[in-house]
């Protein structure tokens, strides 16, 4: 047997060649460490150490490095690697890969026990990137990960899609996000830009929530699902309050759930107060303009033009109370009506007021302004100013002021133009039965009255005056004779009378009472004042009548008496015979009027001769004497 003591070598004390063509290897303490058997000549170690450190290993074999460094097979066919004498690396039999573990789960699988950091790539370049394939992948558009600088990048398709930056700013198919933007989404060129949140829960939503950091102020988008029992509806809070809600196409503000209110708004807000209940628009802006609520009717489909026809409402604002059934019955509204017949560019309107009636549930039309500009009411309306109620003054007047000085009780009319022309104030009167006749009116139609009235502490509608203007003859084409009264009320009565006349042919008549010149004197340049007024009735028997007292009458055939009460006592009449007549005691009633001679105190019929001349006084009711010559 030959011994070898190699002392150069560390860790082995001697190679001894044995009888039996062997060769024997010790440790370095004596004991063997391999035999090589002349069979074969080669053989396995089941431990080997190079350097003077030594680690044993339980299974299979393995070679030992240095101090603590280790490669063995371990079990089933495993290849470890290991430092300090522990176990770094592992590549099991079926070729996964564990660092810092011996049991790797996935094809490759890195653990460290403490650190936080378990693994580095690391690119000498100014990009690292670290890809990814499986069986259908195409080179080189792999999916990427990596790194430019400090920013995070993700890549498919050969095209960056993912980027977040150093700052914590992230970016989905955009390299160029902007300031302060910490999330940055780009649509592609065909296509919208879509941000996708869903809950696994039909019966809950999804929410975002807005807010700052440690802040409970926040607000809150939340779409509720369909299971959830809102309807699809979407609620929008700001802080702990919520201030609106989308559902059914319809923007709900202080409410979640949609109310008809005469229409079921496509917008609408609630609240508990005037100001939680209230819509404003305001404009800022440096010239004319304000702002504006436009309402508008096209008859086509949305978008269009298609044009409207007269009478089409173009818009309307209702206003609706509840009734402890519902708040669909409105009291009142304001509508615009297409006027006439509307073109390209013309489009006439008119506007309407209407107001509903104690009782009733639906409005009715109270005035409108015409496409001319003419305000007009209906029959029954009335413009009050001054007295929300209106007056009754013998009836309720459609125009009434009403106040507590001259400056609230005032009517003006002024006309502004450089003419003579004056302002008007006009009384109109038809015989037609409806609005807009044009009927003629007849003899003694009264055409107007203007009345003074005064409160006597019981109706308040005593008349203390009037004046009143009737037509005086037969109305013909521009042809409309007319008589004005002058009426006062004597003390103790609330009737006025009529104390002075002017009659179609401007003669005055003063009625009752005397023509009383206290200072100065009449202008009688013309002799009016002297002036007797003539009716000359021509044709056959003539009627006489209450306006004939203070006239002389010109006829030449027989005059009637009136009845009673037509003529007052002091009322004159004289009578000038241009022909033969009759003056006849009876009267319209079948009556006779008591008519005495002042010659001989006679009574009876009277016959004027051809150009006497009598006159007649009313002494008495239904009582006369008669005093001229050429009568019998």
């Amino acid at each position: 047997m030959t011994v070898i003591q190699p002392n150069s070598v560390a860790g082995i004390n001697s190679i001894t060649v044995q009888n039996g063509n062997s060769l024997a290897i010790h440790k370095a303490d004596g004991s063997l460490l391999r035999t090589i058997t002349g069979a074969t000549g080669v053989t396995t170690f089941a431990t080997a150490s190079v350097g003077a450190a030594w680690t044993d290993f339980s299974q299979g074999g393995g070679l030992n490095i240095g101090l603590g460094a280790s490669i063995s097979n371990g079990s089933g066919n495993e290849l470890t690697l290991g430092t300090n004498g522990d176990d770094r690396f592992r590549i099991t039999g079926i070729g996964s890969v564990g660092i810092g573990t011996l049991a790797p789960h996935e094809v490759l699988h890195v653990y460290h026990p403490t650190a936080n950091g378990v693994s580095l790539f690391e690119s000498g370049d100014a990009t690292t990137w670290i890809g990814f394939r499986d069986s259908t992948s195409t080179y080189p558009n792999l999916p990427n990960i990596g790194c430019v600088g400090d920013d995070f990048r993700y890549k498919s398709g050969g095209t960056e899609r993912l980027r977040i930056t150093s700052g914590g700013s992230v970016g989905i198919n955009t390299d160029s996000i902007g300031t302060n933007h910490n999330l940055e989404i780009f649509g592609n060129a065909s296509a919208y830009a879509v941000l996708n949140v869903k809950s696994q829960s039909l019966s809950h939503g999804a929410t975002l929530e807005l807010g700052a950091q440690d802040d409970d102020d926040y607000g809150s988008i939340t779409q509720f699902a369909s299971g959830a029992g809102e309807g699809a509806r979407m609620a929008f809070v700001a802080g702990t309050t919520q201030t609106m809600n989308l559902r059914d196409g319809r923007l709900l503000v202080g409410h979640t759930a949609s109310e008809a209110m005469f229409y079921t708004g496509r917008i609408q807000v609630q609240g508990t107060s005037s100001s939680t209940s209230a819509i404003t628009v305001k404009t800022n802006q440096n010239d004319s303009g304000g702002p504006a609520v436009v309402l508008g009717k096209s008859r086509g489909a949305i978008g269009s033009a298609t044009i409207v026809q007269s009478g089409d409402e173009l818009g309307s604002i209702h206003f609706t109370g509840a009734d402890g059934t519902d708040t669909n019955s409105y009291a009142a509204s304001i509508s615009c009506n297409v006027d006439a017949t509307p073109g390209s560019n013309d489009m006439p309107g008119r506007i309407l007021f209407k107001t509903t009636a104690d009782g009733a549930a639906s409005p009715t039309e109270r005035m409108r302004i015409n496409r001319e500009g003419v305000a007009s009411m209906p029959l029954n309306g009335v413009l009050s100013i001054g007295n929300q109620d209106g007056r009754n003054i013998d009836w309720i007047h459609p125009l009434q002021v009403e106040g507590t000085s001259a400056a609230t009780s005032s009517i003006s009319i002024t006309r502004n133009s450089n003419d003579i022309n004056p302002p008007y104030l006009t009384f109109l009167k038809t015989r037609g039965g409806a609005v807009g006749g044009e009927t003629a009116c007849a003899e003694n139609d009264l055409i107007g009255n203007i009345q003074f009235k005064a409160a006597d502490g019981d109706s308040g509608e005593s008349t203390a005056a009037q004046i009143t203007c009737e037509i005086d003859a037969a109305v013909g084409n521009s042809d409309t004779a007319g008589r004005l009264f002058f009426k006062t009320s004597a003390d103790g009565s609330g009737s006025p009378a009529s104390r002075m006349e002017i009659n179609k042919d401007g003669y005055v008549y003063i009625k009752t009472g005397d023509l009383d010149v206290e200072a100065g004197s009449i202008s009688d340049s013309k002799g009016n004042v002297r002036r007797v007024i003539e009716n000359e009735p021509g044709g056959a028997a003539y009627q006489m009548v209450a306006a004939d007292a203070g006239k002389f009458i010109h006829h030449n055939n027989t005059i009637k008496m009136p009845n009673a009460g037509q003529l007052s006592i002091g009322d004159m009449v004289t009578i000038y015979a241009y022909g033969a007549l009759t003056l006849d005691c009876t009267k319209p009633d079948g009556a006779e009027a008591l008519i005495y001679n002042a010659a001989d105190a006679t009574t009876g019929d009277r016959t004027f001769a051809a150009r006497a001349l009598g006159t007649l006084l009313c002494v008495a009711s239904n009582t006369y004497v008669l005093s001229g010559a050429g009568i019998s």
